[in-house]
């Protein structure tokens, strides 16, 4: 899921996915037990066996998982019940996915009256305070979704994108290929349902909804600023290269000068191995170096200061501090060695 390099590969952002929908689903999820389908499946994909069960969520509601294991584009529809979904969209099924859908699910679930009828798009993330719950949705960048809702005297307020129907027992919100937006809809209670579809490569960089109802996303979370400003503090040593000290590594047969810039192995078309990297103060030191901060370190790495060993880590592309005891004056060099990629020293 992380390269060696310390770079997330699109597996892991799959896996914050299925999480943000188990978080969202929670003990209903944990307790649901697999019972046969209601529906029949109209595709033009193979029904396979996961079509044909369907999980009863604890509480009251249903998840429906519609896996495509044909390797191409497809779509489906659900019949049965006295019912087709979805009733004004399609619903298409890409290659090795598994969407997993929501059929008359209560909202009481999540701190609101009414229900929801069914969703062709998947949840991603939800908040619930008081008389507000914010529901956040995900689906493929060029297919449809249409969410049914039956609650009480519902009102939209903001249609955020949606084309919105009415008949007497539910509200149904249609989205077409490559729309996000916010819909809004006020209950008869004043508690207000807010809607918000996100298409998936966007929700896969999601974090978190914040307590004011904003969404907090990969990449303009507040830690990585707060990261920057502590590390601004720290001094920075700048890279170039360096000879093997005494007692280290030997170079095996094969073997090349990365320059004076730290990169990455792969960069290099180094893909196992050793590296050596040696970074100097840029003045000498006020007072002794108490530890080594070492940022976006990949593998295994060992650290050297002025020639004396230091310490050993894994930070598998994260970061890693490792203290010296006692403290080190380090008038020379502070060298890692290992199998990594490029990391600032501080």
């Amino acid at each position: 899921m992380i390269t060696p390099g310390g770079a997330k590969r699109e597996e892991f952002y799959e896996g914050r996915l299925l999480g943000g929908f188990l978080r969202s689903m929670g003990s209903s999820l944990a307790k649901a037990a697999t019972v046969p389908s209601f529906f029949s499946v109209q595709t033009d994909l193979t029904v396979s066996a996961g079509m044909r069960y369907v999980l009863a969520l604890d509480g009251g509601g249903y998840v429906i998982a519609l896996p495509n294991v044909d390797g191409k584009d497809g779509s489906a529809a659900l019949h049965g019940d006295g019912q087709v979904i979805p009733q004004y969209t399609s619903l298409r099924l890409a290659p090795d996915r598994c969407p997993l859908l929501l059929y008359e699910f209560p909202l009481q679930h999540w701190g609101l009256e009414g229900r929801l009828r069914y969703s062709t798009a998947e949840p991603a993330a939800v908040r619930s305070s008081e008389q507000k719950l914010i529901l956040v949705l995900t689906a493929e960048k060029d297919a449809e979704s249409e969410i049914a809702l039956s609650v009480p005297d519902a009102a939209v307020v903001a249609d955020g994108g949606a084309e919105v129907y009415r008949n007497e027992q539910e509200l149904v919100l249609c989205y077409r290929p490559g729309a996000e937006g916010c819909t809004e809809i006020r209950l008869g209670d004043g508690s207000l349902l807010e809607i918000r579809l996100l298409e998936r490569h966007r929700a896969s960089r999601l974090l978190e909804i914040l307590p004011g109802g904003e969404l907090r996303f990969e990449e303009e979370t507040a830690g990585e600023g707060e990261a920057s400003e502590s590390v601004a503090e720290a001094e920075t040593l700048n890279w170039r290269k360096v000879t093997l000290p005494l007692g280290g590594a030997a170079l095996p047969q094969r073997w090349l000068e990365l320059g004076d810039q730290a990169v990455h192995l792969e960069e290099a078309g180094i893909y196992r191995g050793m590296a050596w990297y040696e970074a100097k103060r840029r003045e000498p030191a006020k007072q002794p170096v108490v530890g080594v901060l070492l940022q976006d370190a990949g593998d295994i790495l060992s650290v050297y200061t002025d020639g004396t060993y230091a310490g050993t880590v894994i930070p598998g592309g994260g970061h890693a501090y490792i203290p010296l005891d006692p403290p080190a004056v380090v008038s020379r060099s502070l060298d890692p060695c290992g199998n990594l990629g490029p990391h600032q020293l501080r």
